[in-house]
């Protein structure tokens, strides 16, 4: 009974935040919403909105650990400057000299010199958040550290990918943890070294399960991933969750932290995640019809709880 309350007041508590998360999503997207909507896809559109949720959900839940309130502004924020930056990587394939700029709009050292709409957008969010940043500082130290690994993903472009497996493993470790500590330095100005070395296991089960939910659209866009397949990818995930759970539990779990209900949370992830892939297995073969009802029930089923718009998009398109 205990284990039952424990996760339906995690689901109210992660519930509550999707709304708030929703109300500002919509506020900031009436200043720049009409101009994504009209260079993103539909399906772009919903991934954007996913990340946002998602990361904005990953934030609230280190301020829950620290019982510490949580900035949904900035959550937001962040969420949506993490996937407008991965569409501006993924989907330019941008030179080193367009990557520099772009660095430097978002740490707000240039101004958009076009009337590139991505430009624009990131350097309209970008303002906004680092007006609201406790520690500004910190953060630009490690978001440099965020972007190299962003760089470093390129590599994993086919046909161009020549990497190991070893080579891969170490980008999606460093990929997960440094974009890890970047949010919670986001949220803690007083976030330390000594923090951020708990953090690698975890952020690299972070980044595994983002490839996971991403492992077909990787697939048709030519981007290699540690997953060979969704089964596999399923069962090593379960396995860096309990390493990470081992880590985490070492710097968390005594007086201070409220490191119980926030294990709660991912474990409330982690299985919702789970049933979300396996059974997209077995979504990906029906009649695209079907798909199609599917999605725009899920849409549906998302207005009214908005949790579900943190639920992969991919397995319904």
């Amino acid at each position: 009974m205990v284990v039952v309350y424990d996760q339906l007041q995690s689901w109210y508590e992660t519930n509550a935040e999707c709304r708030r998360a929703e109300q500002v999503w919509k506020n900031i997207m009436v200043d720049i919403g009409g101009e994504i909507c009209q260079n993103l896809s539909p399906k772009e559109f919903r991934h954007l909105r996913h990340s946002t949720f998602r990361i904005n959900g990953l934030m609230h839940l280190y301020s829950t650990l620290r019982r510490q309130p949580h900035n949904t502004q900035l959550g937001v924020l962040s969420g949506m400057i993490t996937h407008l930056l991965d569409y501006f990587y993924d989907h330019r394939l941008p030179t080193s000299a367009e990557i520099a700029d772009m660095e430097k709009i978002i740490s707000l050292k240039l101004k958009p010199q076009s009337s590139d709409w991505l430009e624009n957008a990131l350097y309209h969010l970008a303002k906004q958040t680092w007006a609201i940043i406790p520690n500004p500082h910190m953060v630009r130290d490690i978001l440099s550290d965020m972007l190299g690994t962003q760089k470093d993903s390129l590599h994993q472009v086919e046909p161009v990918c020549k990497l190991t497996s070893e080579e891969m493993k170490h980008i999606t470790k460093m990929k997960g943890y440094h974009s890890v500590c970047l949010y919670f330095s986001l949220a803690n100005p007083n976030f330390t070294s000594q923090e951020a070395n708990c953090l690698v296991s975890f952020g690299y089960y972070m980044q595994y399960m983002d490839d996971l939910e991403d492992f077909y659209e990787d697939q048709k866009e030519s981007r290699r991933s540690l997953i060979s397949s969704i089964d596999e990818g399923v069962d090593e995930a379960t396995r860096l969750l309990k390493s990470a759970q081992n880590d985490l539990a070492t710097l968390y779990d005594h007086q201070g932290y409220d490191y119980h209900m926030a294990r709660n949370k991912v474990l409330f992830y982690h299985y919702a995640i789970r049933y979300y892939c396996l059974w997209g297995e077995y979504i990906r073969a029906l009649p695209v019809s079907i798909k199609k009802g599917l999605a725009y029930s899920q849409e549906i089923t998302s207005r009214l709880i908005p949790f579900f718009y943190m639920a992969p998009v991919n397995w319904a398109e």
